[in-house]
């Protein structure tokens, strides 16, 4: 990390040229002073006669005004200097301080925890890297506005500052991230005491802006030496062990352990592979019927996506993720829509049609439907043979943009699927306003469907709903008879799932054929 500042470069660029005033101002005085003592006075006489010749001014007061311009200069090397000392100051500040807070900034904080690491390897201690970042706090900026939003920054940075002892270290990192460096002598049990008061205060709400305000935040904790030998490491780690504690619940801590390296070690893996999948050829699709159980028809199929990595089968949701975190998701989303249109052309009959899952991101670009419309027309496809399947989190943030999305779309003829429905934060307004086609019920939902009457509500609700508001119903993750049946007793006849065929490839899904379900 360059620690040279450059404010700090411009300001000793600055105080040097001061000093060089200063100096010139003392030399000028020196020189005359020492002139006047050591000059013969001859040659005093002579010069003397001949400024008398040639200019009006007297020979003493050539010497005064060099005198005093001697001291003007050296007044002005002071004031600068001054002026120089107070510009510094700010900058350092600004260099080092965060300005909502007030508390030590990312370089500052990397600097002490160098320093830490260093004192604390050479006496054989310990400390502890506590990475700090708040849940939901997008929401807070989206309700309450983002002068509000620093508002409640600077109140839980004060907070937290008050959990810490002297000589230990809070710094706001940026955004809705603080770290705490924490020297814990030679005992790791001092920590455990920081995050109960810091888990016990986030049920403090904060006073703000007229309102009271409760904020949750998740802690990820690393530990050296155990964790890592420098700052880079325990960063690392301590963000780690944060996405951890998110994880498993709002609000909680993690402790970065060798397990968690190992998996952040995977995922790089992973992610460094995903990078070179598309040149790889190393992505493909596969295809899942959706049954018409009641009408003994196919009614389309879903592309789900597949990635081979080192011989190994990588989890969707594993690799999905990652592409999302490293910006890939636009390209392989892409990808994904233009291969799904071009495999299925052949042997896609005209009521039927290929279903691809777009991400929130993807969604939410600008130009998405302009892309959609080019897919389509290089495939020769119709609209109606393209279904887009949507999360509910594609819904949450503009929703005005989403519903001229939603509308313009359907105006072309292309199907709109609002996916794992049910697991998401959508209002029934929305759902009403966006006038999609489909929903598609949650395998969740399915999968605990012969254990109790509640889940049997849950999806009694999703029927009645689709109903009211002329929508069609996929129930997702359909995998036994039993399950089918009980659908079927409740309203639901559309089904996807392993019961009635396993993802396929493009030829195999062509010469798919429906059985006969009773």
């Amino acid at each position: 990390m360059d620690r040279k500042i450059n404010g700090t470069s411009v300001s000793r660029k600055l105080r040097r040229a001061a000093v060089i005033d200063l100096g010139i101002g003392f030399v000028l005085v020196l020189v005359l002073f020492i002139g006047t003592m050591m000059l013969d006075w001859d040659l005093l006489e002579l010069f003397y006669q001949f400024t008398r010749a040639h200019e009006s001014w007297e020979l003493d007061e050539l010497f005064i005004a060099g005198f005093w311009g001697g001291i003007i200069a050296v007044v002005y090397g002071v004031r600068r200097m001054a002026d120089i000392k107070r510009l510094n100051k700010a900058i350092i500040s600004h260099a080092y301080y965060d300005t909502i807070t007030g508390l030590p900034n990312r370089a500052l904080a990397y600097e002490r925890l160098e320093q830490m690491v260093a004192a604390t390897g050479r006496r054989s201690g310990q400390l502890a890297v506590l990475f700090i970042d708040f849940d939901n706090f997008k929401m807070v900026n989206d309700t309450y506005g983002h002068a509000n939003g620093d508002r409640l920054i600077k109140s839980v940075g004060r907070r937290i500052a008050a959990q810490i002892r002297a000589g230990d270290t809070v710094a706001r990192l940026g955004g809705d991230e603080f770290v705490l460096l924490l020297d814990l002598n030679h005992s790791s049990a001092d920590v455990y005491q920081t995050l109960r008061r810091l888990i016990d205060d986030q049920q403090i709400p904060h006073q703000l802006f007229g309102t009271e305000l409760s904020v949750k935040f998740s802690i990820g904790v690393a530990l050296f030496p155990k964790d890592g030998d420098n700052a880079d490491a325990l960063l690392q780690a301590a963000d780690a062990a944060m996405y951890k504690a998110k994880e498993q619940g709002k609000g909680g801590f993690h402790v970065y352990s060798e397990q968690l390296g190992q998996e952040l070690g995977r995922k790089y893996h992973l992610e460094n592979g995903l990078k070179r999948a598309l040149a790889d050829n190393a992505l493909h699709l596969v295809f899942q019927p959706q049954i018409d159980r009641q009408a003994k028809r196919i009614r389309g199929f879903e592309a789900l996506l597949r990635w081979q990595f080192d011989g190994e089968q990588i989890p969707p949701d594993q690799f999905i993720d990652i592409a999302e975190e490293t910006q890939l998701v636009d390209e392989i989303g892409l990808w994904v829509l233009q291969q799904a249109l071009q495999q299925a052309k052949d042997w896609l009959q005209p009521q039927q049609f290929v279903a691809v899952n777009i991400s929130p991101k993807q969604f939410k670009q600008e130009n998405f439907v302009e892309v959609v419309c080019q897919a389509i027309s290089h495939s020769g496809l119709a609209p109606s043979n393209l279904e887009l399947e949507i999360t509910e989190t594609a819904l949450v943030g503009n929703f005005s943009a989403t519903r001229k999305k939603v509308e313009r779309l359907r105006a072309l003829g292309v199907l709109i699927a609002i996916d794992d429905f049910g697991t998401g934060y959508s209002s029934l307004a929305r759902i009403r306003d966006l006038k999609v086609d489909c929903l598609k019920i949650d395998r969740s939902f399915v999968h605990l469907l012969e254990l109790g009457n509640p889940n049997q509500d849950i999806i009694k609700a999703i029927l009645a709903l689709a109903d009211n508001f002329g929508l069609s119903v996929v129930a997702e993750g359909v995998e036994t008879e039993a399950q089918a049946q009980q659908l079927a007793t409740l309203g639901c006849h559309t089904m996807q799932g392993y019961l009635y065929s396993e993802p396929l490839p493009a030829a195999a899904a062509a010469q798919f054929r429906l059985q006969s379900y009773h």
